[in-house]
């Protein structure tokens, strides 16, 4: 004799389903990590591109109007009114987006070399550890360009 003649059948996720299931979640998590990391390092570019025509051009303005041949800082630039307070900032990597993913300024420029940017450490006298963004690009020493900067 049946004591529950309606009861109906209990419907739930199977244990396989579940983890297959989260197995897809997981993989198309991991694909969008990968492709923010990539969108985050064009965007980082971007703004290394951006600051380093604005820095070149400043430095360049400011050999041209002073006639000074020497070595000079952005610190310099900035206190004689060629670049902004921002964009010092920025170059010098006070809590900039670029900055914060390992990027750096040389910030010490020499006339007619181009403004850079690398990314890693720089040991002092030597090429920097990592990868160097010129303005205006093209193929330069890194090995003279940064000794010519750091020891003008």
């Amino acid at each position: 004799m049946n004591l529950h003649p309606f009861r109906q059948r209990q419907s739930a996720f199977t244990l396989v389903e579940i983890m297959v299931v989260c197995l897809i979640v997981g993989i198309l998590s991991a694909l969008s990590l990968a492709a923010i990391s990539r969108i985050k390092e064009k965007t980082a570019r971007s703004v290394i591109h951006n600051n380093l025509r604005q820095y070149y051009q400043a430095k360049e303005y400011y050999y041209a109007e002073t006639g000074t041949t020497k070595a000079s800082s952005i610190i310099t630039l900035e206190r004689e009114g060629y670049i902004s307070k921002s964009l010092k900032d920025r170059l010098l990597g006070h809590a900039s987006y670029e900055s914060k993913m390992g990027w750096h300024y040389r910030i010490i420029f020499t006339p007619g070399m181009p403004t850079t940017a690398f990314q890693g450490r720089l040991v002092t006298g030597s090429v920097p550890t990592g990868e160097v963004i010129y303005y205006p690009a093209g193929e330069y020493n890194p090995q003279e360009v940064f000794r010519s900067a750091l020891h003008p």
